[in-house]
């Protein structure tokens, strides 16, 4: 992983390949009409390193070709300053404007550029906000955005030459040293370069497991990963496997996996960072390590991307590294099923009819509706923690992106108290969510003749009908539902997100878990 420091400094006294600052668009005329000249010249604080750099960076903002919009990026290469070969320009946008995630993102533009640029040892000035805890959230969202910006998907099968046979080399990854201005904000400085790189850790954690071929990580790889995470940051793990599986009479997640080769498992792991009276929060993965669609198969077409079906378990593990990293002060369970989508020769059917494990009776219908059955199973066996939050993550519905695109996660929930504060998490973090209906009316889609309810509802309203059955086994405790079929993976890098696995969740889920051990 990149190594991320925090200092005293303005830029000048360091040996790095590059030292960045932002920058600012000019302000607008106010209300007496008259131009404010702040945002003019170079940015409040960085006359020193300008004087280092022999004028450089007043040089290229009184250009005008740097207009300061979030997203821009310069790179100068100044003369006579053998200690700073580079200096790099983010934009910022409006001062009064700017916010985490406008950070975040030009931090993110920052790591593509080092990792592209093959950078050591980059330096980051930290922008001048408002507010006693502006350089911490500064500090906190550019280390999570740089970080998140230089991570690569693997090239697990790739050789440097394109030849076979060839290894390929293991590309360096940039350091990255965070400067405060002054000694007094030093310790902020370090609280949020420690949150943004729990974040990260967690973030590139989903990354690598979501991006695994489907033929290196089918459910008992999975639990192994779950394992090796819970060895290393001292958890709790324990995976239930196929006859644990018949004996708890997780029908779901049997029905799920009877047509793979592959055995599915329940995989429980848990941090305990809460005294006995400490809020508890279970969170609910859906782990299918690849999905068929099973005897209801999927169109060919983007088929090899459904190895990310296991999105929502991956993000559990990285929300789990997180909160522990961050010792945050309550308890989290994670439940994870795990299964393989595959029409084989005992696939489960439409039309078979399977008792879950709180014994609802479910009418298949469609058999590449998997995700909320299995989901049924593992919801049903946190309620038995009786938590004082159930969160479940899951890519669940190709419906979500008709409905929201790739720019929000798909949210139903059963507590407005409960979906507030993961709406307030989203904006924090950056990664915002969408409230969506659960009306009782949405009820009537899932009607069946045969049993308690069917696995789906056809084509109206797919992604609110998927929460309705998976309400059905939360038993009223609060309950949030989070769709991020169309967030968990990407075709194009941009900014700090990342070509295929995204690693959703783990900062929205992060952020809302922190607030949650804090207000209770």
């Amino acid at each position: 992983m990149i190594k991320v420091t925090a200092a005293i400094g303005n830029g000048t006294a360091v040996r790095a390949d590059a030292v960045s600052v932002g920058f600012f668009e000019k302000d607008k005329k106010n209300k007496k009409g008259k131009t404010d000249s702040r945002g003019r010249g170079i940015p409040p604080g960085a006359g020193p390193l300008d004087r280092a750099l022999n004028g450089a960076l007043s040089a290229a903002m009184k250009s005008g070709d740097l207009a300061g919009k979030p997203g821009e990026i310069h790179t100068l290469y100044p003369t006579g300053s053998p200690d700073i070969p580079r200096a790099v320009l983010l934009g910022l946008g409006s001062r009064t404007k700017v916010k985490s995630e406008t950070l975040r993102r030009a931090a993110g533009n920052l790591g593509r550029h080092a990792r592209k640029l093959k950078l050591k040892r980059v330096v980051l000035v930290l922008p001048a906000l408002k507010g006693k805890k502006g350089v911490e959230k500064a500090a906190a969202a550019m280390t999570e955005g740089f970080v998140l910006g230089a991570y690569r998907v693997p090239s697990r099968g790739k050789s440097k030459s394109g030849r076979p046979g060839r290894k390929n080399r293991k590309t360096s990854l940039p350091a990255l040293t965070v400067l405060a201005r002054d000694a007094g904000a030093l310790p902020r400085v370090r609280t949020g370069v420690r949150y943004g790189m729990a974040v990260a850790h967690g973030a590139w954690l989903v990354r690598d497991l979501v991006n695994r071929p489907g033929n290196e990580l089918q459910p008992r790889g999975l639990a192994a990963e779950a394992r090796k995470l819970a060895r290393s940051q001292g958890l709790a793990c324990k995976v239930m496997g196929k006859a644990d599986l018949v004996r708890i009479k997780a029908g779901g997640i049997l029905a799920v996996g009877q047509g793979s080769a592959h055995p599915p498992c329940l995989i429980q792991i848990e941090y305990r960072g809460g005294k006995a009276n400490a809020p508890t929060v279970c969170l609910v993965g859906k782990g299918i390590t690849f999905d068929t669609g099973g005897i209801s198969l999927k169109p060919s077409q983007n088929m090899d991307r459904m190895k990310y079906d296991m999105s929502g378990a991956a993000a559990v593990l990285g929300i789990l590294s997180a909160a522990r990293s961050l010792k945050l002060p309550l308890n989290v369970v994670g439940v994870i099923a795990a299964a393989e989508n595959m029409p084989g020769p005992a696939a489960y059917k439409p039309g078979d009819i399977i008792t879950q494990l709180d014994g609802t009776t479910v009418e298949v219908v469609n058999t590449d509706a998997e995700g909320r059955i299995v989901l049924g199973d593992a919801l049903a066996w946190a309620v038995k923690k009786k938590p004082d939050a159930l969160v479940d993550l899951a890519t669940l519905t190709g419906a979500c992106a008709v409905a929201l695109g790739s720019q929000a996660v798909a949210m139903m929930a059963n507590d407005d108290d409960l979906a507030g504060r993961m709406e307030s998490a989203g904006v924090k973090s950056g990664e915002r969510v969408w409230r969506l209906p659960l009306w009782k009316e949405y009820r009537r889609l899932l009607t069946s003749d045969v049993a308690d309810q069917r696995n789906a509802g056809g084509r109206e309203a797919g992604t609110i009908a998927a929460g309705m059955f998976l309400e059905t086994f939360v038993d009223a405790h609060p309950w949030v539902h989070l769709d991020i079929a169309s967030t968990a993976w990407s075709e194009a890098s941009r900014e700090h997100r990342s070509k295929g696995g995204t690693g959703v969740g783990v900062a929205l889920v992060t952020r809302f878990l922190a607030e949650f051990s804090s207000r209770g």
